[in-house]
């Protein structure tokens, strides 16, 4: 399952940065047309292996 982003959040785009496997989107390439940042659901693999839990 995916991390979904909802509307809590501010667009600060520290996630973009911290994601490594790049599968989080900001506003301007979301393709759902909604004003928020976006998960590609079959890029995420919830950081399993990359950070501490």
């Amino acid at each position: 399952m995916a991390v979904i982003i909802n509307d809590t959040c501010i667009n600060c785009a520290a996630c973009i940065d911290e994601c490594p496997v790049e599968a989080i989107v900001d506003e301007d390439d979301n393709p759902t047309g909604e004003e928020l940042h976006y998960v590609y659901p079959d890029k995420c693999v919830e950081c399993v292996g990359h950070h501490d839990e």
